[in-house]
This record gives structure tokens, C-alpha cells and sequence, in this order.
């Protein structure tokens, strides 16, 4: 019986060892590590909120005061406490921001009255903790943020881009790399028309064929091929901030029953004119309309009625991946036209001739769009096969030298065997 009786004595000692020691004492305010706990969790540079549940072990009240600490170093200020007797808890917090790197927290009790008669649990320790990093500080950690330098693009597409996923500015120029067109390159930033040059040097951002000092005398946007978003860019749009017309009409009434008209370019535009307007024009023709309208007048339109313009694709291989792209446009004089050109991998360009380097081998279908006057619209496309078994692929490269190391460790190891056994044999 009394070994029973130790047995069960050294149980409750060792299941909670400062309770068994401080049962008898009559005034007695005690914590545990298991008593800490934080209302979140615990995030680099989150603000949360410690608490501790502070016992009175003793068989009267007890009132004092809990400080925590971070190792060291002071949380807060103390909390007040008071406790009833009778094992009864009272919960006291602080509100803290988690650091980076391990660490551990301190609660302590401090000025009791009546004084404590046990002070051997005054204090407790947590074991260490090691919050989980948050490079942007949104609350969300790292393991489970897709962008974790919150600039807008997820850690997947900086990878693709080289970007660095931890900084919202790669290269240090002040634009975010979301907006950056050069992203590794800390000299250039925003590229409005994808033509290669920033902004901050290009004289026409949007390409629409007007410089932008001109688009801010006429009031347009230098940043906005087609102002008025009637389809025609600016540079070709003779009323730029009208969406309800781009071409000025010409008050002309031509003679139709002239078949014999000679259209050679040369014609001055002054005889041409007089040799088709018909006497009885009842609409006056324009001052500006001797100087304005020549042969490309009146030839330019039987040439866009007559001649139906087509484009083609022409293609030609810089190295395994790079290609050089060129439109050949027949029936129509390739000035003024706006170039817009798809690779098949998502990326464009919108130079004339235009060059790009795909990431791997694969089928790609490659389209162009001109755009002109006269609400003018070609398209071609054209599919092209990067074989993967090209010298030019580093990956090939790999492959191949992997399978010559194997071939030469087989051959070495036959040749070892052969000798083992010629050895062998004498």
C-alpha cells in the first residue's frame, strides 16, 4: 500500500512538480510554459498578441503584476493580475510584433501581495520558435505567398523573366518590375510601343508615326496610338480626337465617262483635274486641292481597288532558336503601314522586321497584322518547327555528352573485366 501510495505521489510530482510543491502554501500565484500561447501564427513582422494564464495555487487571493519578455528584452509593460483562490486562473496579454530568427518568451510575476511564499514558479520559458519569413510583409508567409515581393508578378513568372521573386525592383530604377519593360536593365524602364527604346529617349512613345511633342500641340496622348479609338492611329488619323471620322473628303465629282484616261503618274495633278470634273460640278473645289492632290490621289485609289494587296511571310534562321521575321507585301507600297507581329509563345513586336528567340524547341505559329489607310488590314501567318536534335541546343549538348560518359565508363569497365580474367587464367 505505501508503495502505491509513492508510486501515485511521484506521478502527480512529476506531471506538474511546482503544483504538488506549492499545494500548501497559502499564498501563491504560479505559470507554466504551457500557459503562453500567441493569437496568430507567428509570421515575421505580424503584430500579435501574447497571453499568459497566470494559477493561484495558494488557498487565499493574491494580486501582482506579469511582464513578458522576448529573451531579454522587455515586451510591453506589466499587466495586472489578481487571482481568487482555489487553483482559479486569471489570462493576461500583451500585443508584440514577431521578429525574424529564433527566439523564445519570458513571462514573469512580479510584486505579489500578499507576498508569495513560493517563488520557485514565479517564472516560466517557452522553448524556441522560429517564425516563418514574409519578404513583402502582407501576412501572408512565404511558402504560401505566389508573389512574395508583391509587386505584381508571381515568383513563377519572375523566374521566367530572371527577375529577382524578393525584390519588387530588380534593378533598382525606381519602376516596379510589373511595369518595367527592362527589368534587369537599371538605365530604361517604361517602353510604351514595345519598339525597344524607353520612353525616356524614344521621340514617338506609341509609334503612331507623330513625335510626342507634336501629340502635345495637337492634344492627343503620346502614350496612345489611336486617341480617339476609331481604328486609325494619330499619325494617319487626319482628325485625331474625333472617333467619328479619320479622312477628310475631297469635294470632287469625277466624270466616270472618260474611259481613256491615261493614269500614268507623271500626269500633273492640276490637268488631271481639269480633264475630269465635270462642267456642271456644282460643288467648289477647294484653294489647297491644286497643291494637296496628285498622281498618288488619283492613282493610289484605282491601285487599291484594281490590285488587291496581299502579305506574305518571309523567314529566316539566325541560330537554333532565333529567327528574323519580314512581311513581303505585293500591290501596295509599304509606307505608313503599322506592323503588328505574334510569335505563337506569347510575345509580340510591332517592328517592321521583326526578330525573336523562343525558349525551346516546338511548333509555333507565327502571325502578322498591317494595318494602314484607308481602314487597310492584311494578315498572314505562318507555322515553324524548332527541332530539338539542333547542335545549337545546349540541352542536346548534355544529353550526348552524358551518353558518351556512360559509354566510356561501360567500356572501361568491360575492358577491366577482360583483364581480370586474362590475369585470371595465368
Amino acid at each position: 500500500m505505501k508503495i502505491k501510495f509513492l508510486f501515485v505521489f511521484c506521478a502527480l510530482l512529476l506531471i506538474n512538480p511546482l503544483n504538488a510543491l506549492a499545494a500548501d502554501k497559502t499564498y501563491d500565484l504560479g505559470l507554466t510554459s504551457s500557459d503562453i500561447s500567441f493569437s496568430k501564427e507567428l509570421v515575421v513582422g505580424q503584430k500579435i498578441r501574447i497571453y499568459a494564464g497566470v494559477h493561484n495555487f495558494g488557498t487565499e487571493d493574491v494580486a501582482g503584476y506579469v511582464t513578458f519578455y522576448q529573451g531579454d528584452l522587455l515586451i510591453g509593460s506589466s499587466q495586472v493580475v489578481s487571482v481568487r483562490a482555489g487553483g482559479l486562473v486569471d489570462e493576461v496579454y500583451v500585443d508584440w510584433t514577431v521578429p525574424s530568427g529564433t527566439f523564445n518568451i519570458r513571462a514573469e510575476i512580479k510584486g505579489q501581495d500578499p507576498k508569495d511564499e513560493n517563488t520557485a514558479n514565479d517564472l516560466t520559458v517557452t522553448s524556441f520558435y522560429l517564425p516563418l519569413p514574409d519578404n513583402d510583409q502582407d501576412s501572408i508567409p512565404d511558402i504560401r505567398d505566389p508573389d512574395d515581393d508583391n509587386d505584381g508578378l508571381t515568383d513563377e513568372i519572375e523566374a521566367k523573366r530572371q527577375t529577382d521573386p524578393f525584390d519588387a525592383d530588380s534593378d533598382d530604377d525606381g519602376c516596379l518590375d510589373n511595369a518595367d519593360d527592362f527589368p534587369l536593365d537599371p538605365k530604361l524602364c517604361i517602353d510604351s510601343d514595345n519598339d525597344g527604346i524607353d520612353d525616356k529617349i524614344d521621340t514617338d512613345d506609341d509609334n503612331d508615326g507623330l513625335s510626342d511633342s507634336k501629340e502635345e500641340q495637337l492634344g492627343t496622348n503620346p502614350k496612345n496610338p489611336d486617341t480617339d479609338g476609331d481604328g486609325v492611329i494619330d499619325g494617319q488619323d487626319v482628325y485625331p480626337l474625333d472617333p467619328n471620322r479619320s479622312k477628310k473628303a475631297v469635294p470632287v465629282v469625277i466624270n466616270n465617262s472618260n474611259k481613256n484616261t491615261n493614269l500614268n503618274s507623271n500626269i500633273n495633278a492640276q490637268e488631271n483635274i481639269n480633264s475630269n470634273i465635270n462642267a456642271a460640278t456644282e460643288t467648289p473645289i477647294e484653294e489647297d486641292l491644286n497643291q494637296n492632290i496628285n498622281a498618288e490621289i488619283n492613282l493610289g485609289n484605282l491601285a487599291a481597288n484594281n490590285l488587291n494587296p496581299q502579305v506574305d511571310i518571309s523567314i529566316s534562321q539566325k541560330d537554333w532558336r532565333t529567327y528574323i521575321f519580314r512581311s513581303q507585301i505585293r500591290g501596295l507600297n509599304d509606307e505608313n503601314l503599322a506592323y503588328h507581329w505574334e510569335f505563337g509563345d506569347g510575345s509580340y513586336s510591332t517592328d517592321k522586321i521583326a526578330e525573336h528567340s523562343y525558349e525551346g524547341s516546338g511548333d509555333y505559329k507565327v502571325s502578322l497584322k498591317i494595318s494602314g489607310k484607308n481602314d487597310l488590314e492584311l494578315t498572314a501567318d505562318k507555322q515553324i518547327e524548332i527541332s530539338f536534335f539542333n547542335f545549337g541546343n545546349f540541352t542536346l549538348w548534355l544529353i550526348l555528352g552524358g551518353l558518351m560518359m556512360l559509354l566510356l565508363i561501360l567500356l572501361f569497365y568491360l575492358i577491366s573485366k577482360r583483364k581480370q580474367k586474362h590475369y585470371a587464367s595465368k
